[in-house]
């Protein structure tokens, strides 16, 4: 059967599945340089990251199908950074987290996420928040992202600032059928299965 059902939740269900199998490869990439590094999901975001039980990032995950870029108006970037607010005032005056946007997706060519990106050849916040603060208080934007634009701007400048300050885009993500090559490069997996190869090619 190929018809799509109307009403089918796979989409989504593919988005969590992403999103377990990510926390997989942020946790591997994070336990080999600190011991005490833990996870835990859906709980400050898609994915907090800790110190012991202090959070140190924060990861919205986002799994597209087919290959696609995000830009300034997209509603993943501003899905994200409504949920960041949220977070924000959850953690009150505590020290405030990395934030991460992971998407499979392209950062458009130009866009102000190519200066939220962590290359800091390129890296440029205040450039970016000027140019968030301007879509945030566009009337002619997208209405499906006007309630988080909204939240952005009720925010006062300086928590604008800090907050946008944390931000980082990580675009060109695996999608869900590349994550397990990924993991297995984390934790060095493909490096014993070389080496076995290697052994049986030899004898």
């Amino acid at each position: 059967m190929t018809e799509k059902m109307p009403h089918s939740a796979a989409g989504q269900m593919l988005g969590y599945l992403y999103q377990c199998e990510w926390a997989l490869v942020e946790l591997a990439q994070r336990w080999f340089k600190d011991a005490e590094a833990t996870l835990r999901m859906e709980m400050l975001d898609d994915i907090d990251l800790l110190h012991g039980s202090v959070p140190v990032e924060l990861v919205q995950s986002k799994h597209h199908g087919g290959q696609g870029e995000i830009g300034s108006t997209s509603a993943d970037l501003w899905r994200s950074i409504n949920s960041w607010c949220d977070a924000l005032e959850i953690l009150g005056d505590a020290p405030l987290p990395l934030l991460r946007l992971v998407t499979t997706q392209q950062v458009s060519a130009g866009s102000l996420l190519e200066k939220l990106r962590a290359d800091p050849q390129t890296r440029d916040v205040a450039a970016a928040l000027a140019a968030l603060e301007e879509l945030a208080g566009d009337d002619e934007g997208p209405k499906t992202t006007c309630p988080w634009r909204e939240r952005f701007l009720r925010c006062t400048p300086v928590v604008r600032e800090a907050l946008v300050g944390q931000i980082v885009v990580d675009d060109l993500a695996p999608r869900v059928s590349e994550v397990d090559s990924k993991l297995r490069e984390v934790i060095g997996v493909w490096k014993t299965d070389q080496a076995r190869a290697k052994r049986s090619w030899r004898s």
